[in-house]
């Protein structure tokens, strides 16, 4: 049984309003979990606003829906944090370390030649 446009906004509006659902992929995830048991319930014989009822605390209400969202926020900032790092890493690998010391001493060497041959 397809869920209406009107009881799918009912849903998203439940999550956004209260459990406070911040961050779209998050949202889109678990409205489409929402929506299936709410289906699901429905196909046994429940209101919309019984099953949808149902399956809000089978989501674990407003606070199990506020834990989801704080691991997806955890995992993302986990994942930057190890993109970021990898980013450092590699300029200080031994050939960039080396290179960017070699251009130093080389720009040390060269400016007080140009600049003594500009007089």
């Amino acid at each position: 049984m397809a869920l209406t446009t009107i009881q799918l906004k009912t849903l998203r509006y439940d999550l956004q309003e209260l459990a406070h659902i911040e961050y779209h992929d998050v949202l889109t995830e678990l409205l489409d979990h929402y929506a299936t048991l709410t289906e699901q319930k429905m196909e046994t014989g429940l209101s919309f606003e019984e099953a949808s009822r149902w399956a809000w605390a089978e989501l674990g209400s407003g606070k199990g829906l506020q834990a989801i969202q704080a691991d997806f926020v955890r995992n993302i900032r986990r994942q930057i944090r190890r993109q970021h790092m990898g980013v450092l890493k590699s300029y200080f690998r031994w050939p960039t370390t080396v290179l960017t010391a070699l251009v130093g001493v080389i720009t040390y060497l060269v400016v007080p030649m140009l600049s003594g041959s500009a007089c």
